[in-house]
């Protein structure tokens, strides 16, 4: 019966560090850069990967000044996660317009963020009746 003791502890303490080398731990989420899909006048869409942590809040801070977006001041835009992807389409823009964008990543160890980027929104073009048509980026 000792013996047999012996070998269930044995066994549970094998299979205890088992689990505990296997199991992962959570850590604040690492974001790769963002990368900009579509600009138009009004509207930016963009997204970034999800290298490490989960994920349980995401979206993206925007604003004309960088300080503002790295001071976490600046507007935010909710966005969707899909897989490893955080994406969103932030709208309402003004046209020639410089934006500073910086994506984030929460969960309950902290928030990763990206690196802000620069992007500027096209003009708008009037046409002969002066109606107002996406141009280029100046």
């Amino acid at each position: 019966m000792y013996l047999g003791m012996k070998k269930m502890i044995y066994i549970f303490a094998i299979a205890s560090l088992f689990c505990l080398a296997s199991c992962e731990k959570e850590v604040v989420p690492v974001l790769q850069p963002i990368v900009v899909e579509e600009l138009t006048a009004d509207a930016v869409a963009c997204s970034c990967e999800v290298m490490e942590g989960s994920i349980e809040q995401c979206g993206f801070y925007y604003a004309t000044s960088k300080n503002n977006v790295t001071n976490k001041k600046g507007k935010k835009a909710d966005a969707t996660f899909s897989g490893n992807t955080i994406s969103a389409k932030i709208v309402d823009l003004s046209p020639n317009t410089t934006y500073y964008i910086m994506g984030y990543g929460m969960n309950e160890k902290g928030e990763g963020v990206t690196e802000v980027v620069q992007v500027k929104t096209t003009s708008l073009v009037p046409d002969i009746d002066d109606n107002q048509y996406p141009g280029k980026t100046e």
